[in-house]
């Protein structure tokens, strides 16, 4: 939004909001955290990382849920392998 090729929190949220990723402010901060510069700013290329991990994360939440509750169960061997997983071809 600021035109300085990288985002602050607030701009990553609404971007991400637009990408149809509602996720609350705490997720968000640690996303930003982890995907961000030390000064929590995130660059366009980290961004397109951090959406395509989403896109895997949810995709594979949204097959577990075999009954259409938005409640899944798994392991945590399950759990640490979804959320570390560097790319989507890991995480599905």
């Amino acid at each position: 939004m600021d035109r300085s090729g990288t985002m602050n929190s607030n701009e990553m949220q609404l971007a991400l909001d637009a990408a149809g990723f509602h996720l609350n402010n705490q997720t968000t901060m640690a996303l930003v955290q982890k995907y961000g510069n030390p000064w929590f700013q995130t660059d366009f290329d980290d961004f397109v990382s951090l959406l395509v991990h989403l896109a895997a994360i949810f995709q594979r939440c949204k097959d577990q849920d075999s009954n259409g509750d938005g409640v899944i169960y798994m392991t945590q061997e399950e759990w640490m392998e979804l959320v570390t997983s560097p790319n989507s071809e890991e995480a599905t």
